[in-house]
């Protein structure tokens, strides 16, 4: 905690000191005119009419040819530019791969008008030949909407040759641990979307996909902690949106890239692309195989007026996780008003797991310790694929003030895992007692939702939709035990379960935004009729239950000057019941862990406020965030001990409050510098008296992030840190994680290659240590996965972006090239 209080600290004491000498530093203007001014517009692409995104526009003044201010577009290329002093300027539109735009003669007065709608500004593709030179300029690692954070991780390179998993390790306030589960500002409660679609992301198999999924196929990851009513409700921690990359220029690119590292894992990947003004076609390819080690002790103590006793559990083991992902996908323009989109995406998985445990049982009964010694041995294999298809249509009206869109997706997601359990005496002994698993495991998502916004002038918009939603589940279990007859296994019907889950969402939504001159507010409520049935097969029993639900959300952002704002939510979410914890069958896959789930286990609902204050210059950027969450029916695993053996369950608590501080702060004054800090401190507060009145906690908790990169002359140089400190769980505490990671990477072959090394968790410090308690038990436990590797990795652009108007008469002899080469 006192680290994280004093990241804190300096990040504030910093941006003080800079704010005091820029107001120490600055020279007034001899006459400063009336910051009342705004410009307003759209950039579009002048050929396929296609919105451009993140288009920079600058104001120059007439006067003395100087920048005054300017901004970027948003994803529908819409721009608004306020707080403009009075007078005349020029207006300069630019994007890569796109001529600049310039407009003169745009004058703000009051005899005129202190506003100008510049329209819709058509950018034609430039035809320039990138020389070799040495590029300095960085993306912006961090931009604020309203109702979201965007986080450029295309440069980050201390996730190079890894998974989705360490590419969300450094954005602020996201949490990876030992297990792969994610998590949101100390919640792990959170969606997480591929290009905004669940595909099949959901329980175990997110972990799998997100360790699968190829770090370098990854633009952007957008936080969005208090969604809209626009989005689905699920995910109380909030929603990670992680946006794929895509060629949004004319031309054919592709990418290949390779890694190896120590420890015998390896990964490659490819890509290519080709657009033109009728056809977007784009295709990738990734392959991991991973081998890591993995360790584990446990200590339990058990209070028993008659038997008191000690369990000492040790065990060490490997898992081997091999995967092929391929995606394909095109966009086909049918104007410039309509577009239909397809996409498709494979994964073949394949992991194979070994691990033995030691178990030392002491019992002391009238002052006598007993010792009793045994072995497991655990083999699994896990093989299965996850199908995903997203079909879709986009109609919009020039400029975009009306936008029509259809998406139909599908996934399915289905696995075969075998695992067989020997248990023994002492090594030299035969096996007394062995166990086979089978389990097959299917999941399959349907959707089907249409949308549609309307924009009234540049001050108001309308959205409105409706989505209907279908997930189907099925887990067939069967264990197979010793015969009494024979030496071949039989099937343990006693052990034994099939189990179905069916759930369909019908859902709509009304989302009102309007602009106010600083002030911009958006209002919307969703409303949602849930259906679920849970049906254990093996007992013919069915659970349903079904319920109506309504989720408001508001946001405000009001500009108090073009650096600083000020921003508002509040939102309403839901965390609904996972398959695991509605399977009303006992799971004696463990014999010393057994889980029985509650098929009357009811969702649970968030409310959730959030203010927010950015200040933003050229060489820095800061934003704090205070937040206040209240849980209501809070579904908790509970664990209970008898007879040394525990038993996991789960129910619904009365409450749980979490409330904290978030800073983000980004420093890039220095051309070959970038810095990004953050730290989230929190309290958090569980009310479970309803069920025990013993069972209620608080405590403090928080984490910090550091990423800082240097870049010369094709060396790009990044260190990053993380740490989370202790925090309490329901019936103990989970203790404190520390880990960084160093990169390196150079350009080759013209810069269209690089080379990059990087070592991640340098000092090895990366574990999970826990200590737990109930009434009659006390346990701490250690786990431990490989997590310090050397990656030494390879990449390879190649392709030609073109200029669809090679003909074009005008501009300079700079304009006059053939191509962008990669």
């Amino acid at each position: 905690m006192k680290i994280i209080v004093k990241v804190l600290c300096l990040v504030w004491f910093s941006v003080a000191t800079l704010h005091l000498q820029a107001q120490r530093t600055g020279l007034a203007p001899e006459r400063e005119r009336p910051q009342i001014g705004v410009v307003y517009g759209s950039v579009t692409d002048n050929s396929t009419k296609e919105a451009i995104q993140f288009a920079t526009i600058t104001l120059i003044s007439k006067r003395d040819s100087s920048a005054v201010t300017g901004g970027i577009t948003d994803e529908k290329g819409r721009f608004r530019v306020i707080e403009i002093p009075l007078g005349q300027y020029s207006v300069e539109v630019n994007f890569i791969g796109y001529k600049i735009q310039v407009l003169s003669g745009v004058k703000l007065s009051p005899r005129e008008s202190v506003e100008r709608d510049l329209g819709e500004i058509s950018l034609e593709p430039a035809s320039t030949m990138i020389e070799d030179a040495e590029v300095l300029a960085s993306k912006e690692l961090m931009r604020l909407e309203i109702d979201k954070r965007v986080f450029d991780v295309s440069q980050n390179i201390t996730s190079a040759g890894g998974s989705a998993n360490e590419v969300l390790e450094n954005i602020p306030s996201v949490e990876v641990d030992i297990d792969g589960n994610v998590s949101l500002r100390g919640s792990q409660n959170v969606t997480v979307l591929i290009d905004g679609k669940p595909s099949g992301l959901t329980g175990s198999s997110r972990q799998a996909v997100l360790d699968q999924l190829p770090a370098s196929s990854i633009e952007f990851v957008e936080i969005i902690t208090n969604p809209s009513a626009k989005y689905d409700p699920d995910g109380m921690g909030g929603i990670i949106n992680i946006i794929l990359k895509k060629n949004k220029l004319f031309g054919y690119s592709g990418n290949i890239s390779i890694t190896a590292a120590t420890g015998d894992n390896y990964n490659g990947a490819f890509s290519v692309s080709k657009r033109n003004d009728k056809l977007n076609i784009f295709a990738n390819y990734g392959s991991r195989y991973a081998d890591r080690f993995s360790e584990r002790r446990t200590d339990r103590i058990t209070y028993d007026d008659t038997r008191p006793s000690e369990l000492i559990q040790e065990g060490r083991g490997s898992r081997v996780n091999f995967s092929h992902n391929m995606g394909l996908g095109t966009e086909l323009y049918l104007s410039s008003k309509s577009t239909v989109y397809v996409n498709g995406n494979y994964q073949l998985k394949e992991s194979n797991d070994e691990d033995r445990n030691e178990f030392l049982i002491f019992t002391d009964m009238n002052g006598l310790t007993s010792k009793e010694e045994y072995f497991r041995e655990n083999t699994e294999k896990d093989s299965g694929n996850i199908i995903g298809l997203n079909v879709g249509y986009e109609l919009s009206f020039i400029p975009r003030q009306k936008v029509l869109s259809v998406d139909f997706s599908f996934s399915n997601n289905s696995s075969e895992e075998v695992g067989i359990f020997n248990e023994f005496e002492n090594p030299g002994n035969t096996f007394n007692y062995i166990e086979r698993n089978d389990i097959g495991n299917d999941f399959q998502f349907y959707s089907g939702q249409i949308d549609f916004e309307n924009r009234i002038g540049e001050n108001w918009k309308i959205e409105t939709g409706i989505k209907s939603t279908q997930r189907k589940v099925g887990s067939d279990f069967k264990a197979f035990t010793n015969s009494e007859t024979s030496d071949e296994l039989v099937l343990a019907d006693s052990r034994s379960n099939d189990f179905e889950y069916e759930e369909t969402i019908l859902g709509g939504y009304a989302i009102t935004g309007r602009s106010l001159g600083k002030l911009g507010v958006q209002l919307g409520l969703r409303a949602e009729q849930a259906l679920t049935d849970s049906y254990l097969v093996t007992t013919d029993s069915l659970f349903e239950n079904d319920y109506f639900s309504f989720f408001p959300s508001g946001h405000l952002k009001y500009q108090l000057s073009q650096e600083k704002e000020l921003m508002l939510s509040y939102s309403r979410r839901i965390n609904r019941p996972r398959t695991r914890q509605l399977n009303p069958f006992t799971d004696f896959s463990n014999p010393l862990l057994i889980r029985v789930g509650n098929p009357f286990l009811l969702p649970e609902y968030v409310d959730a406020l959030e203010a927010s204050y950015s200040f933003r210059t050229k060489a820095f950027q800061l934003m704090t965030s205070v937040y206040y969450k209240q849980v209501n029916g809070v579904m908790s695993r509970l664990v209970s001990l008898e007879d040394e053996v525990s038993t996991v369950s789960y129910q619904n608590l009365n409450s749980s409050i979490n409330q904290g501080l978030e800073v983000i702060f980004t420093w890039k004054k220095w051309e070959k510098w970038n810095m990004m800090l953050s730290g989230n401190a929190y309290k958090t507060a569980s009310d479970g008296s309803n069920v025990d009145s013993d069972l209620s906690n608080e405590g403090y908790a928080g984490n910090a992030n550091a990423n800082i990169t240097y870049k010369s002359k094709g060396w790009q140089v990044q260190a990053s840190a993380r740490y989370r400190s202790p925090f309490v769980i329901l019936q103990g505490e989970i203790q404190r994680i520390f880990f960084s990671d160093l990169a390196v990477k150079k350009s080759i072959l013209k810069e269209k290659g690089s080379l990059g090394l990087r070592v991640s968790d340098m000092l090895d410090s990366r574990e999970f240590n826990f200590e737990t308690s109930g009434g009659n038990f006390e346990q701490k436990g250690r786990r431990k996965r490989e997590s310090r590797n050397i990656y030494l990795s390879f990449s390879y652009n190649f392709g030609k972006l073109e200029n669809k108007n090679k003909r074009n008469k005008a501009g300079s002899s700079r304009e006059g090239m053939d191509g962008i080469d990669l």
